[in-house]
């Protein structure tokens, strides 16, 4: 135990990246056991992500340190910003007392984490550290999902498909999915795991931000990084993860617009695309009336059809012309496109969901805050040392991330993947500080 200590004081910021790896994923896991999921309830979810984030702020960080540092963060003004202009669209939109629960929850944790990050004195450190904690517990997810990739093939039950497995008197298993594949006239149906995530999606999209930001610490653990990256491959195809995909897609992107162009046309363009891709598909949607007129191979193919989520993103581009200006209320968007009813629904983009909830004001600014850390991510990354290659990782996390969730709902709701969006903008306003501070000295 005193050997453990001292080496965290020896090394504080790189076991601060690990603990924050382990409290922005580990109380979103679950596991089923004997036909029942255990899980933390989303109160204790908040609670102990807002106490642990507090602490590292007062006993790792430093409150002083922390006032300073973001009294000049530019990107701090921006996300307090875009939390202003949510607060005025909840005040005033359809359900205040709802809308502020849902934006406290939401904004609170985000920007504490992004405190303790942004306050950090060695970054660098503290990335490899996040990196080497969010793909050991990635690791473990896909261990897991194997064994129930395992127990599918040898211990089939026709009407199961929880990837079972049977031990000690208990009955073990995991959130699964499907996917089906058009292939010589026949449906192939393909199994997808989750291993301790909540569901398929969020696992495929970890294991490919587990992979983008290990290769940023590939020389200093060239061994960690052969073996990590390996899991992470199985688990992006275990998972079957169409929004992973597309994340990495993103990712490839940004990385040949950065080898190409200024960092400013960098942020220009690729906020252009995050903002008009959702806004595009779901015109093209109301204009076509749906997928029908694709040949009937596309259209039979699930992983390139948007199925329901055209007619949902359809409709919540309705209602975001309703209100354009403010939006309905931050966090309510489901509500406003499905009514009351709305469990498990959800507006399955980033952006659309912006529209609808804090009009275009609100939206702008989201795009703001994105464009600004591309660009400093973009600027940073021309450091010449391993500060560079961590911001050109993290910036392509985040250019990947928005990417899919063009198509999806995560980074603006208390979600693991929305505690890793404010990481990355926490280390990349680290980063950019650094950068800033050499250019003064030299």
């Amino acid at each position: 135990m005193k050997l453990f200590c001292d080496k965290v004081k020896d090394d504080p910021e790189f076991h601060t990246g690990i603990f924050l790896a382990l409290i922005s994923v580990f109380p979103f896991l679950r596991i089923r056991i004997n036909y029942a999921y255990y899980e933390f309830h989303s109160y204790l979810q908040v609670g102990f992500v807002a106490l642990s984030l507090c602490l590292v702020l007062i006993f790792v960080s430093g409150i002083r340190n922390v006032a300073v540092q973001g009294f000049r963060d530019r990107g701090l003004y921006l996300i307090l910003a875009w939390f202003s202009i949510s607060l005025l669209s909840s005040l005033a939109g359809e359900s205040p007392a709802l809308s502020l629960k849902r934006l406290i929850v939401s904004f609170v944790p985000g920007v504490l984490i992004y405190l303790a990050v942004s306050a950090c004195r060695e970054p660098v450190k503290m990335i490899r550290g996040f990196a080497l904690g969010l793909s050991m517990i990635a690791a473990i997810s896909v261990c897991y999902a194997i064994i129930g990739l395992i127990c599918e093939i040898l211990v089939y039950e026709t009407g199961l498909r929880h990837g079972t497995l049977y031990l000690f008197g208990l009955e073990f298993s995991q959130s699964l999915g499907q996917r089906h594949i058009l292939l010589g006239g026949h449906a192939i149906q393909w199994i997808r795991f989750s291993g301790f995530f909540p569901n398929p999606n969020g696992f495929g999209l970890v294991c490919v931000i587990c992979i983008i930001l290990l290769l940023s610490l590939r020389r200093s653990y060239p061994r960690a990084f052969i073996w990590f990256a390996s899991f992470m491959v199985l688990g992006i195809i275990l998972s079957g993860s169409r929004s992973a995909l597309l994340l990495l897609v993103g990712a490839a992107i940004y990385n040949l617009l950065y080898a190409r162009f200024d960092q400013k046309w960098i942020a220009t363009a690729i906020s252009s695309l995050v903002f008009c891709l959702p806004l595009a598909t779901s015109g093209l949607w109301i204009d076509m009336l749906g997928e029908e007129h694709l040949t009937s191979w596309v259209y039979g193919q699930e992983i390139l059809s948007l199925g329901e989520r055209g007619q949902i993103m359809a409709e919540a581009l309705r209602q975001a012309l309703d209100n354009v200006l403010i939006g309905h209320g931050f966090g309510i968007g489901a509500e406003v496109v499905f009514g009351a009813d709305v469990s498990g629904l959800a507006i399955h983009s980033v952006i659309l969901n912006s529209m609808v909830e804090v009009g275009l004001v609100g939206t702008a600014f989201l795009v703001f805050v994105f464009a600004y850390f591309v660009w400093l991510g973009s600027s940073t990354g021309r450091m010449p040392s391993s500060r560079g290659t961590s911001a050109v990782c993290l910036t392509a996390v985040l250019v990947g991330l928005f990417i899919s969730q063009s198509f999806d709902l995560s980074v603006t709701r208390f979600h693991y993947l929305h505690l890793v969006f404010f990481f990355v903008l926490g280390a990349l306003a680290s980063l950019g500080r650094d950068n800033r501070e050499k250019q003064i000295d030299v």
